[in-house]
């Protein structure tokens, strides 16, 4: 394919096509040259396998078939005959959602020479989430929020438009959350049935106790799972240093009252022996605190894998369970605080607060032994700690977290449930 684009003072260039084959005798054959409407070209001339066309600025499709009947085949392509008139784009960047994006200019090149002429800019931005539009303002750089596809359209009288499509990746989940509860959360959840999601805005949401995003799945009927998927951006080595995992649920039910729903996460009673049943009190927002460890044990096994992992499971019913409301679920940390005060000579430690928790403190020497003549205050209300000692050295503290929960067992019995997070924390007094 020898191609030209078409110089200034001409309304066509001379361009061929040349057949050729490996083998000794060649082959019956068709050459099809069409437009972009699909009108077929007709050759100036064919001489020795040679096609010339002489070609208005457009986009070609080419064919060259086969008609022999003892070979098949066909080769294929296009081409673009530009004007004397070209605009011509630098490359753009990869972007991801929150980066801004600034408009390149539409050089104009006149016979392959550049021109100080651009071109006029427009542009729109469609979103992957749900394929919505809006009108971009090129007069400034564009930060799209969510992932999806910048289309910008080059245009200057005498020359083809030119369409450059930028595509904008998603912006990392935020630091400590698995669902962020914005617009792209749809992304991260999936249904074992043809049930319907709906992002609901944290603008949206009216709620006082949990006033974030969140995504509405309802089903028709009948058992639902509401699927995590491993398409979170996050691996395993992130969930070092956290000590549990929440989220927000709330209930949809047709009996306004409120009842006890109880859901199985990852479809069991329990995991290594930890409880995975939860009651959840319907038509309100719940809180609900996942083991990690519980957690840990079935994202191990997503490791490599593209298959969805199902964590709740719903029966979904006109007569009563009519939707559920996924917010945020986030990695959380206890973390206390501890030091020793030299004036008052007392450990003091602000023991992190755990809903839904008890919790009991022991503290050891250097030589790892309990310590237990000792003057300490411990107040559960503000959750303050303290230890009067005037003995150098190492001490470690410890706290172990009880955290309970009404669930059920395999066997239907209601049972108040309890998993324990251990924290440990030192502090070296200067006596």
């Amino acid at each position: 394919m020898d191609k030209a684009d078409i110089v200034t003072g001409e309304d066509t260039s001379v361009n061929t096509i040349t057949v050729s084959s490996t083998n000794e005798t060649m082959p019956e054959y068709a050459v099809i040259v069409k437009n972009s409407l699909g009108a077929v070209m007709t050759p100036a001339s064919t001489v020795d396998n040679v096609y010339t066309y002489n070609l208005a600025a457009g986009v070609y499709n080419y064919e060259v078939v086969s008609t022999d009947a003892d070979y098949v085949g066909k080769l294929s392509g296009s081409f673009t005959i530009e004007d004397a008139m070209k605009i011509m784009v630098d490359n753009y960047a990869s972007f991801v959602a929150g980066q801004p994006i600034s408009f390149l200019d539409g050089v104009i090149y006149e016979s392959g020479a550049p021109t100080a002429n651009r071109a006029a800019i427009t542009a729109k931005y469609i979103y992957a989430i749900d394929n919505s539009e809006i009108v971009v303002d090129t007069a400034a750089p564009f930060t799209p929020d969510y992932s999806g596809k910048l289309v910008i359209t080059y245009t200057y009288e005498g020359a083809n438009d030119k369409i450059v499509e930028v595509i904008v990746g998603r912006a990392a989940t935020k630091e400590g959350y698995i669902l962020d509860a914005t617009k792209e959360t749809k992304f991260d959840l999936s249904t074992s049935k043809a049930a319907t999601m709906t992002y609901v805005s944290a603008e949206e949401n009216t709620d006082e106790t949990y006033s974030g995003g969140y995504v509405l799945v309802n089903n028709t009927s009948s058992w639902c799972n509401i699927n995590f998927s491993n398409n979170v951006n996050f691996t395993k080595q992130d969930l070092e240093g956290y000590d549990y995992v929440s989220i927000w649920l709330y209930l949809e039910y047709k009996n306004t009252t409120e009842n006890n729903h109880y859901i199985s996460f990852y479809n069991v009673f329990e995991v290594n022996g930890i409880p995975t049943n939860h009651a959840l009190k319907t038509n309100r927002w719940v809180k609900l605190n996942i083991n990690l460890d519980v957690f840990e044990a079935k994202f191990d096994g997503l490791a490599g894998k593209t298959a969805k992992v199902a964590f709740m499971p719903f029966n979904f019913s006109a007569s009563y369970l009519l939707g559920v409301r996924v917010g945020e679920m986030k990695l959380e940390k206890l973390d206390s605080t501890v030091n020793y005060n030299t004036e008052s000579a007392k450990i003091e430690m602000q023991i992190a607060d755990f809903d839904g928790s008890d919790y009991i403190v022991s503290i050891k020497n250097e030589a790892g032994e309990a310590v237990t003549d000792f003057d300490f205050v411990l107040n559960k209300e503000t959750n303050l700690y303290e230890y009067s000692t005037t003995t150098a050295g190492t001490y470690t503290i410890t706290v172990v977290y009880s955290y309970q929960f009404v669930g059920k067992t395999s066997a239907g019995t209601e049972v108040t449930n309890t998993y324990t997070v251990e924290k440990t924390y030192t502090v070296v007094v200067n006596a």
